[in-house]
């Protein structure tokens, strides 16, 4: 989870809209 809080986006940003290339990246 401490990649998506360095994107600066938080799960309900994530799962409310299209992931940034920076958490797909991340979460692969």
């Amino acid at each position: 989870m401490a990649c998506y809080a360095a994107a600066g986006f938080t799960w309900g940003a994530t799962l409310g809209a299209t992931a940034p290339a920076t958490i797909v990246a991340c979460n692969a």
